[in-house]
């Protein structure tokens, strides 16, 4: 694995934080309580105790502002969660628990050791808190049945069909990927408007920053036997509960209607069959775009239904088709 790429059990796959307006709720709280010990002191102290009296303050306030450093978070990944500034500032790996049970403002948890603990939550606002706890609980719940959650880095994505060969995108893959998105039939399909050749450029690099960063989102490009490039296909996951992924892929216009299109979802289907435990995996098109239905449903993806208000596109609603693959 590329050494610049982070391994997925580094990954957070949620995450919920403190408020903006409750963290500095708390950060003037200490500096109202520290200039009223440096008031008081001020009358009350002899003169010659007055400088130790402030450098055990200043001493007192550093240290308290070293953990207000950050707001209180709480971070679920692949194999286990911690708290930053919380209860559980150790990871708490899943399968050490054996039982999770609420409080009004905090979980507790039951551990393989006998030992139970509590995770507060009453750093996040209430509505936060309800859907994080949920969250935390599905997780757990999906991670005692199938396990840890199982998703290749980006640079062990190596498929071949048998006339593709489809791998991550590089900066060396930029231009031809900006033609992809400038190109005036490819974006008759799409979803997004194209905004500009350098905001498209700027999109391409943070799309290369997210892939290095983040071990849950693939942007491949689809190459030819001789390593012409004809397309790309992403596949990213969507909600990490349930393990279910997002596929999109485009073609250059030259290569429609020869059977690529499909080769290449059907290639990246059986790998993620291969390679990973989603459960899912959904497409979409619009229900004008005959020729990428077809495609999906050669690929084996199913027709779930029809959306008539599918997607809002050159000033009007979209009807358009939704696809699912069990894997």
């Amino acid at each position: 694995m590329n050494s610049d790429g982070p391994e997925i059990d580094d990954i957070p796959l949620l995450w919920a934080s403190e408020s903006q307006l409750a963290w500095l709720h708390r950060c003037s709280v200490i500096v109202v309580a520290g200039v009223a010990l440096l008031a008081a002191g001020l009358f009350t102290l002899p003169m010659e105790w007055f400088p130790w009296a402030v450098s055990f303050l200043l001493v007192g306030l550093f240290g308290i502002g070293n953990r207000l450093r950050h707001r209180k978070q709480l971070v679920l990944r692949r194999n286990d969660f911690f708290t930053i500034g919380g209860d559980a500032n150790q990871r708490i790996p899943w399968r050490s628990v054996t039982d999770i049970t609420f409080g009004p403002k905090r979980i507790e948890l039951a551990l393989k050791s006998g030992s139970r603990t509590s995770l507060r939550l009453d750093f996040l606002d209430r509505n936060d808190r309800h859907a994080t706890a949920t969250a935390l609980v599905r997780l757990w719940e999906v991670f005692r049945s199938e396990g840890p959650f199982e998703f290749p880095a980006r640079d062990e994505v190596e498929i071949r069909t048998p006339r593709l060969k489809i791998g991550p995108a590089s900066p060396a893959d930029r231009e031809f990927c900006l033609s992809l998105v400038a190109s005036e039939e490819v974006r008759a399909d799409q979803c997004d408007p194209f905004t500009s050749p350098e905001w498209e450029s700027r999109y391409f690099d943070l799309m290369l920053a997210s892939m290095r960063s983040s071990a849950i989102y693939w942007k491949c490009v689809i190459r030819l036997e001789d390593d012409t490039p004809i397309g790309s296909i992403v596949l990213g996951l969507n909600c990490p509960i349930l393990r279910q992924a997002q596929l999109a892929i485009d073609l250059r216009p030259e290569y429609w209607n020869q059977g690529y299109g499909s080769e290449a979802v059907e290639g990246m289907l059986d790998f993620a069959r291969q390679r990973t435990n989603l459960s899912k995996v959904s497409a979409g098109c619009f229900a004008d775009n005959i020729r990428c239905a077809r495609m999906l449903e050669k690929a084996g993806m199913v027709r779930m239904g029809t959306f008539e208000r599918f997607w809002f596109k050159d000033g009007e609603w979209k009807a358009g088709h939704h696809f699912e693959s069990v894997l």
